[in-house]
């Protein structure tokens, strides 16, 4: 294995690592950094900053439940790339759940001396998926996609994504071509050797490019446009086998420039991972690239 081929397998775990810096008054504290590869315009990409703070409550309650069963996330500010902070504080321990509060911050001016902007509020609960039992009934069928030889190899811009040599990601073109706000894709790291866990569903629950609105006519969505989450929940239901995610992503209403995303994340086989739902506003491409705040 050459040193390229090393630093691609390892990019996305580099990309999310965090480091244990103590116990400050009960509160846990892991460091870690905002890689620029991993951005929409000049912004961190929302749910590659989920698997950032899942890979800190991953480290925290390992001795004790080893996965996430829901998380519910309040976007406050935008990130950027850089130096960062995860703050844990346990709010229930329990035997068979554990709930704990996180705070995402990141230096202000990338000086540690002016002090932190808190970026993201997050709320965990962890248990064990491989202990759970009780009554599972589907509702409803796998959602249809078409084979992955029949998809669309989506290619996004690079001033919008830095993040396409890093993943791999396959429209479905019969949903696309109906121009209504829904995404079905196949999506994966581009790495081969790089295989899907439950940290990773923190990206892919957040991983569509426009977003279900950019889908809708054209006439209604005039200019570029951003689409930054406010709030993110993830239901964590299987852990992932295998390096292909099928995902679908729906928007019903678009008020006020804000709207609600539901999806549902599938391995391969239609066994269900996770089911998401986020509130997301629609908002002016310069909101990105400039200063403007949210």
């Amino acid at each position: 294995m050459n040193e390229t081929q090393e630093n691609s397998l390892l990019a996305f775990d580099e990309a999310i690592k965090v480091e244990y810096k103590g116990n400050l008054e009960g509160i846990h504290l892991y460091s870690g950094y905002c890689n620029k590869d991993w951005r929409i315009g000049l912004v961190q990409h929302g749910g590659y900053l989920i698997s950032i703070i899942l890979n800190a409550f991953t480290h925290h309650f390992k001795n004790v439940h080893p996965h996430p069963l829901h998380i519910s996330a309040h976007f406050l500010n935008k990130s950027m790339s850089g130096p960062c902070m995860i703050e844990i504080n346990d709010i229930k321990p329990g035997k068979n759940h554990s709930i704990a509060y996180a705070i995402f911050k990141q230096p202000k001016n990338d000086d540690i001396e002016e002090g932190y902007i808190e970026k993201i509020h997050v709320t965990a609960l962890f248990g064990d998926l491989n202990k759970e039992g009780g009554i599972t009934q589907p509702y409803f069928d796998v959602i249809p996609i078409s084979n992955k030889s029949d998809c669309e190899l989506f290619e996004p811009n690079r001033t919008i994504s830095t993040m396409d040599n890093h993943i791999k990601v396959l429209l479905d073109t019969p949903t696309k071509n109906l121009k209504r706000a829904e995404i079905k894709q196949w999506a994966k790291f581009s790495d081969k050797r790089r295989k899907l866990d439950l940290i990773s569903l923190g990206l892919f629950s957040d991983l569509f490019f426009p977003g279900p609105p950019g889908h809708i006519d054209k006439e209604v969505l005039k200019g570029d446009f951003w689409y930054p989450t406010l709030t993110l929940e993830i239901q964590f239901k299987n852990i992932p086998k295998g390096q292909w995610v099928v995902s679908s992503f729906r928007s019903r209403f678009l008020q006020n420039g804000r709207n609600e995303v539901d999806g549902e994340l599938w391995d391969e086989d239609g066994n269900l991972l996770c089911i998401t739902r986020h509130m997301c506003l629609v908002t002016s491409w310069e909101k990105n690239v400039g200063y403007n705040k949210l």
